[in-house]
């Protein structure tokens, strides 16, 4: 399931025709973001993989995607509305904004402290 899920978005985003949400541009010109070239080498390198599935997310059923953006080795986060309605919603390099909150290099979340 989530293969075919990265085939098609890795496709989509070869060919031009993922759309970037109005959220991933004000985080862009915000903060350290992948840019879409960044984002292109992040769903389509060979070792991708869905790491998180929100299918109840506001904006759409969506995954959290892991990758390596080439051949700096960068590793980020992009979350994607699942096709047929593929969305770039948001992306990012962990270890600028959230490395506390991750383990097995940026694969899983590390579980929240209830104090």
């Amino acid at each position: 399931m989530y293969q075919s899920r990265l085939a098609t978005l890795c496709l989509e985003a070869m060919s031009g025709s993922l759309r970037f949400s109005q959220h991933y541009v004000q985080r862009l010109l915000a903060r350290p973001t992948p840019d879409q070239s960044e984002v292109r080498r992040l769903l389509c390198d060979d070792d991708s993989q869905a790491i998180e599935d929100y299918p109840q997310d506001p904006r759409g059923s969506s995954c959290l995607i892991w990758g390596i953006t080439g051949l700096d080795g960068r590793i980020g986060h992009v979350q994607c509305a699942n096709p047929p309605d593929s969305l770039v919603i948001t992306a990012y390099f962990p270890a600028d904004t959230e490395q506390a909150a991750w383990e097995h290099n940026y694969r899983r979340r590390r579980a929240r402290r209830t104090e």
